[in-house]
């Protein structure tokens, strides 16, 4: 007996092909229970192919797709992009698509990680920052050439490029300074300082500087830097010369106008712009640093961390800032006499700030103040904390509901 020729054919309404090994010569009656049996059967393959392509299509498009979505959201959020166009968002979707669930996962909650980039302030205004690498300095400071892209030093100054920038070591006598080769021109920023001041002595001094003016790189008796500057100078004050009831280390603003004169005889008690003490600031024992922040005719302030790491305590805020030049360097200066110290600047990071939809004005509720006060940062806080529950809820009842869709499909397909 011949083996049965194969035929090929389609139920009306189905989306798969069948097969039946049934000889061509012979004709099945309808009531043949062994041929209905195929027929169910093939039915039910057809079925089940199609539930998994509906999945396989769910699961390789539409999860994907709006995982991008979220993504892009998230994204959009932080870094505000002035268009997209639409051969960059389906190089970017095809670029996504090729991740798997997991990795799709990963890259949301780095995104959602990217939200710290994003804080608020004391009135509710959402403040945004982009990194200034410009004015930033890391280590290991230095290039193949020994030499920094974006800053000149010069005088006594040592680059270990491991470890610090030292402006002047423990020895008398000694100048040393650190410039930016480009000036600061965004209208809103903040600069944080890492630095160190110590050394083997019980008598030191004199301090360091922090320079923002329209001169640059030019050497005199303000901290080693030049007077009858013009610009916003912060002091870093450590030796007491004639000023009574001021506790020292002493951190003082001043604010050159290109004609007045810095006295050090009375640590510039007159020229003083702002100031607070910061006993315990020289050996600390976390890593000391200073955050100054300026929004342009909004707001000055100066934080200080020495006593506990990430702990800010205010020295000074105003919401009458001083004017700084559009043309302004950023520069750090040192000097020693006969007393000396070692005076390091270990990074330098550098932002520039804008507000989102504003409510207020940055600083709007604050006084000049001259004392010490701790920052209140519960706000963003509490609303950084609030955004992170919130994604969790939300990739949580994504993925249960993913994994439910996912179980009933898996159900239904069975036989």
């Amino acid at each position: 007996m011949s083996d049965p020729q194969i035929q090929y054919g389609r139920y009306p309404g189905s989306a798969g092909h069948f097969h039946t090994a049934l000889p061509k010569h012979k004709k099945r009656p309808a009531s043949d229970s062994s041929f209905q049996q195929v027929v169910v059967w093939h039915r039910t393959l057809n079925d089940r192919r199609d539930s998994h392509l509906t999945s396989d299509f769910t699961t390789e498009r539409l999860l994907p797709a709006f995982l991008f979505l979220i993504n892009c959201l998230l994204t959009y959020s932080v870094f505000p992009f002035p268009r997209f166009t639409i051969r960059s968002i389906l190089w970017l979707y095809n670029t996504f698509r090729t991740m798997w669930f997991s990795s799709s996962l990963s890259a949301l909650w780095l995104a959602t990680l990217a939200l710290g980039a994003v804080r608020t302030d004391d009135e509710g205004n959402t403040i945004k920052s982009i990194g200034l690498r410009t004015h930033t300095l890391q280590q290991p400071y230095l290039d193949s050439d020994m030499q920094s892209r974006w800053y000149d030093f010069g005088g006594d100054t040592v680059v270990r490029t491991d470890a610090y920038i030292r402006l002047t070591s423990n020895r008398p006598s000694q100048m040393g300074w650190l410039w930016s080769k480009v000036p600061l021109t965004a209208t809103n920023w903040e600069i944080e300082v890492e630095f160190k001041i110590g050394g083997k002595d019980t008598l030191f001094g004199d301090g360091f500087a922090m320079w923002l003016t329209k001169q640059r790189a030019q050497q005199g008796p303000v901290f080693g830097s030049m007077d009858y500057f013009e610009g916003l100078g912060i002091f870093f004050d450590t030796y007491k010369n004639n000023r009574p009831g001021t506790v020292f280390p002493y951190v003082m603003a001043m604010v050159g106008d290109g004609k007045t004169s810095y006295d050090k005889n009375t640590d510039g008690k007159l020229q003083e712009f702002a100031g607070c003490s910061a006993r315990g600031i020289r050996h600390s024992n976390v890593p000391s640093k200073f955050r100054l922040t300026y929004f342009q005719d909004k707001q000055l302030k100066l934080e200080l961390q020495y006593k506990n790491e990430n702990d800010w305590v205010l020295c000074f805020e105003t919401n009458e800032p001083p004017a700084i030049p559009t043309v302004a360097y950023l520069g750090f200066s040192s000097e020693t006499g006969e007393l000396s110290d070692n005076h390091d600047i270990v990074s330098i990071s550098a932002k520039n700030l804008y507000a989102s939809n504003p409510v207020s004005t940055p600083g709007s509720s604050r006084k000049k103040g001259s004392g010490p006060r701790k920052n209140k940062k519960g706000s963003s806080w509490t609303w950084f904390l609030l955004k992170i529950v919130m994604f969790a809820i939300v990739a949580g009842g994504a993925y249960v509901g993913y994994t439910a869709w996912r179980t009933n499909n898996l159900k239904r397909s069975r036989f």
